[in-house]
């Protein structure tokens, strides 16, 4: 139990993000897969421990991770080697559509434009680069736009649709796929 309790140590402080899990367990599921959803799930280091090829060396760490956090339950997510939660308090959050910043807040960074709405294109022109840009970010949660781009950019989109809410720094030009 000793190395055990080690192993587990060491686990926390070499991965900052880290899910002790099991493969089978529907909570651990939809954490991994809302977490995939948000395309941070390779961030996570996990720990799935019923693929441990010894078991009771799976076990002795399931009770070394509890020894720690006190929780015994799977998934158990750990961030900066503390324990925040499992897939109840990560529901909650999705509940109230926070998990980007709950994801942001904890260091995660978010591929930019990764829950862009199909109508806008990836594309963006930066007009004046002969000047010091500054870099403004930008979020409308209700559509999931979501990223950091540089003033004085042209956006190109097919329509105008949930572009709102997006910098008055951007030109938008109805465009071409």
């Amino acid at each position: 139990m000793v190395s055990q309790s080690k192993k587990a140590q060491t686990y926390l402080t070499t991965h900052p993000y880290l899910i002790v899990s099991k493969s089978w367990c529907p909570g651990c599921k939809y954490t991994k897969k809302t977490l995939q959803t948000h395309k941070v799930l390779d961030k996570f280091h996990i720990i799935e421990l019923d693929k441990m090829k010894d078991q009771k060396e799976a076990d002795d760490l399931q009770k070394a991770f509890t020894a720690v956090s006190g929780r015994r339950s799977v998934p158990s997510i750990f961030i900066k080697g503390k324990l925040w939660g499992g897939d109840d308090q990560l529901k909650e959050l999705e509940s109230l559509e926070r998990v980007e910043s709950w994801l942001r807040g904890n260091g995660i960074n978010l591929e930019q434009f990764n829950h862009m709405p199909n109508n806008l294109l990836h594309i963006f022109q930066v007009i004046n680069q002969d000047k010091a840009l500054d870099s403004q970010s930008f979020s409308d949660d209700s559509h999931g736009i979501i990223g950091e781009i540089r003033a004085n950019a042209t956006v190109i989109t097919r329509d105008s649709t949930h572009l709102d809410n997006l910098p008055k720094c951007l030109h938008v030009q109805r465009g071409l796929v």
